[in-house]
């Protein structure tokens, strides 16, 4: 899952035209990043879904990791403005203890590592631990 931070603020100082540019600059990272076989969707407002296939959970934050700093680092230019960004990111395996998850589980574990990371500060990428490998979520910034 991910999330632009402070959106609402972005809309409200620059305009919902400024607004719009910046997701579809985010889109265009997303597919910038994305390869034919990954799924990427806007599932709401500000936030995407990604789906990709990898070798593990430190691959897919590997990618997030990506994204999130290319798009701190590339302010979305709009009508002479230089809209600095950021975005913050939850991921989860789509496999526990040899099961693979619901898209409901899915969603909802990523759902709970991006807002953990909200809360750690924004900008930033969180891995989901479940209560029986980890007692933790792993935020990495």
């Amino acid at each position: 899952m991910i999330d632009l931070d402070y959106f609402k603020q972005i809309n409200d100082q620059y305009g919902h035209d400024a607004g719009d540019q910046v997701l579809r600059e985010v889109a265009r990272l997303l597919r910038a990043h994305c390869r034919d076989t990954d799924v990427c969707i806007r599932y709401g407002g500000e936030e995407f879904a990604l789906l990709v296939r990898t070798d593990g959970v430190q691959s897919a934050r590997a990618i997030a990791e990506r994204i999130r700093e290319e798009f701190a680092r590339t302010p979305t230019l709009y009508e002479g403005h230089s809209i600095a960004h950021t975005l913050s990111c939850g991921v989860t395996p789509v496999q526990r203890h040899g099961q693979a998850l619901s898209v409901n589980e899915m969603m909802k574990h990523a759902d709970q590592a991006l807002y953990e990371g909200k809360a750690a500060g924004r900008n930033c990428t969180v891995i989901y631990r479940d209560s029986l490998s980890n007692p933790s979520l792993q935020t990495i910034q």
